[in-house]
């Protein structure tokens, strides 16, 4: 059975990065994501900040580009490869969405076994999550899903396991003001935590 659900997640996690670098768009969403910024990219591209200072002032612009949308947190994200000189990289977002959609099978994994208090279960669980063909699909495009997914799954695992009002209600309540701001549908979020 762990070698099968070994298999299985190992298959999920190719599938999710197979061929990932192609240039080609599945959604207008991904060239949109891409075109957001992409002003600031070429001024960065020509005038990359040289001080602290400059730095700071574009850093200042790209926040503000940023949060004038309805998914923020995504823009920043998926535009962050302006400031590692990977601004022609038109997969960078598929590379961002696709260690979401990873890093979300591990989430899954460590919420089901303590949700069921099993590990059979939780592998169970990640072997479905790591084959399920939409979960895939959006993993592998430069679209935001894969991220809110992420937040989501995140803050329900530490507003559910949290004992008592501690530290992870802080943190369960930054994760899902996260979810807002990667994908604004998420204004319905607190209807099913409550």
């Amino acid at each position: 059975f762990q070698w099968s659900v070994f298999v299985c997640v190992i298959f999920g996690i190719i599938f999710r990065i197979w061929n990932i670098a192609q240039n080609d768009f599945v959604f207008y969403d991904e060239g949109l994501y891409l075109n957001h910024n992409r002003l600031i990219g070429q001024i960065f591209t020509v005038y990359f900040p040289k001080s602290l200072s400059e730095f700071g002032k574009a850093l200042y612009a790209y926040i503000s580009s940023c949060l004038a949308s309805g998914k923020s947190l995504w823009f920043a994200i998926a535009d962050s490869r302006i400031f590692f000189g990977l601004f022609r990289t038109w997969f960078y977002a598929r590379i961002m969405a696709s260690i979401f959609g990873c890093t979300t099978l591990l989430m899954a994994y460590r919420f089901a076994k303590r949700w069921y208090g099993s590990r059979a279960v939780a592998a169970l669980s990640i072997t479905i999550l790591a084959l399920l063909p939409s979960h895939v699909f959006y993993s592998r495009i430069g679209m935001q899903e894969a991220l809110s997914t992420f937040l989501v799954l995140c803050g329900l695992y530490f507003y559910i396991f949290s004992r008592e009002y501690n530290w992870r209600s802080f943190l369960s309540g930054a994760i899902f003001a996260a979810c807002f701001f990667s994908n604004y549908r998420l204004i319905i979020l607190p209807v099913p935590i409550v």
